[in-house]
């Protein structure tokens, strides 16, 4: 699986560097932007794990610009979040399909959220 994992908190995404290097091809972002960039370039994943809180735009507006941007060829997106009781949020991440996985998560959780994006993306 090619994954890019898009956080602005280097610690974070290193942490999760060392976690999911072992099973995925991965690519980094340090922000949505940089992410975008990266897919406009021409980058293909098969999934997006991208934080929701972002300095420039939050994960679900990156979500959408995926969409826009991609359609039907879009990869999977699941985001990560310490405030997943935002208003809107979980109703937004339901409407859409989206895999939420709540911080702090085990590396379990991690790889159960990667599982079932793959099987509502399917």
């Amino acid at each position: 699986m090619r994954i890019l994992l898009v956080d602005d908190d280097s610690a974070v995404r290193r942490a999760l560097t060392r976690v999911l290097r072992r099973d995925a091809d991965l690519a980094e972002a340090a922000s949505a932007e940089e992410a975008l960039a990266q897919l406009e370039g021409g980058l293909v994943v098969d999934l997006v794990l991208s934080d929701y809180h972002m300095d420039e735009m939050t994960g679900l507006d990156l979500y959408t610009r995926i969409e826009e941007r991609f359609g039907a060829s879009a990869p999977r997106v699941v985001l990560m979040s310490g405030s997943s009781m935002e208003p809107g949020l979980r109703r937004a991440v339901k409407e859409k399909g989206i895999v939420l996985l709540d911080k702090p998560f085990r590396i379990e959780e991690l790889h159960r959220a990667l599982e079932r994006s793959a099987v509502r993306h399917d």
